[in-house]
């Protein structure tokens, strides 16, 4: 489960590289699941596969329901 800690990382992707360990998986394994990770990355590459199956993560994107998608941009000055 979750637990309290100081700082909290997640490391989406990594270049084409898997790493599947008891501390550190990459791609992050919920990655697909969020649309407040995916829009971003997407933005910076739209064509972007998942190093494990080559599944586009823009298809993942389209699978999120309506509700899984609802995040606000905040632009800063």
């Amino acid at each position: 489960g979750y637990q309290d800690r100081l700082i909290d990382l997640d490391i989406l992707l990594f270049r084409s590289e898997v790493i599947n360990d008891s501390r550190l998986s990459v791609p992050h394994p919920h990655l697909c699941k969020r649309a407040f990770a995916l829009l971003p990355l997407l933005e910076l590459e739209s064509t972007l596969r998942s190093p494990i199956d080559g599944l586009l993560y823009e298809n993942c994107l389209a699978e999120l329901s309506s509700d899984q998608k609802k995040i606000n941009r905040i632009v800063g000055d």
